[in-house]
């Protein structure tokens, strides 16, 4: 298992844009990845859990999105299998691959906690990966996209015993590192797109904006009011109220459908 993480195959889908072999495509169109069975009749989505002010930012001029260095992950264990010293540094843009599963804790999870409304964002992954290369271009960037790997906490940790014995690291192995976490993550279903100097040299800020057409949104989903706040009788209509203006903005942006999570509601 440890060599197979760290010997990964990569496909290069444009010049500098990779994505790992846990992708289906069919005709040039990603169809799903890993468990996720290919459909090629349908879209392939992936989510985006933001705060309000995040995709503010995204959606207005400049059009900035932020890609983050693994030394701002929260959790301490993911660190470790950061090894810049080893390899290029780099930043990362975290996603999941699911829509519903587990949706209540991700609401809980990436809530940022200070009041900033959070918005589970829809992105059409083939329109992403089309605007990719202009990246490449524009910001002298190159891409590499991995669906994590749940694996126990002693796979992990012989991966990274085994990684971290050589004295360097392709950019390969070390995406392929960063592809992996312990299963207590598992309903995450997570995508990593990591973006990477092209002359693996540049030192990467711990975190990264850079300039994105939005135009790869979908739809967006506003995150469910508190259930403490109200009771069963008002809880709807206070919820309508208090998430009309930004509902309206999002509206107004003509981006895909904009939904309200109904994950406390009763009834229809």
């Amino acid at each position: 298992m440890e060599e197979e993480i760290l010997k990964r195959k990569f496909t290069e889908l444009y010049p500098f844009v990779f994505v790992s072999d846990d992708f289906h495509f069919d005709n040039g169109k990603c169809v799903g990845c890993g468990d996720i069975m290919p459909d090629p009749s349908k879209k392939f989505y992936i989510f985006k859990y933001m705060p309000f002010s995040y995709l503010y930012e995204w959606l207005e001029e400049p059009h900035e999105i932020c890609f983050v260095s693994p030394t701002k992950w929260l959790d301490p264990f993911e660190h470790k299998l950061y090894m810049p010293n080893k390899c290029s540094e780099l930043a990362c843009l975290c996603c999941t691959s699911t829509r519903s599963v587990g949706e209540e804790s991700a609401w809980k999870t990436y809530s940022p906690g200070n009041g900033d409304m959070l918005i589970k964002v829809t992105i059409d992954f083939d329109k992403l990966l089309k605007l990719l290369p202009d990246l490449v271009r524009n910001c002298d960037l190159e891409f590499y996209i991995e669906q994590i790997r749940y694996l126990n906490r002693e796979e992990v940790l012989n991966i990274y015993k085994k990684a971290n014995k050589k004295k360097s690291l392709s950019i390969f192995e070390q995406v392929s590192i960063l592809g992996v976490k312990r299963k207590a993550f598992v309903n995450e279903g997570e995508i990593r797109i990591f973006a990477v100097p092209k002359n693996h040299q540049t030192h990467v800020a711990e975190k990264m904006y850079i300039e994105l057409d939005p135009s790869c949104i979908a739809g967006y989903t506003i995150e469910p009011l508190n259930p403490e706040i109200g009771n069963d009788d008002n809880y709807v209509i206070l919820q309508t109220t208090l998430h009309a203006g930004v509902k309206a903005y999002l509206k107004g942006k003509k981006q895909g459908k904009v939904c309200q999570s109904r994950l406390y509601n009763f009834g229809k």
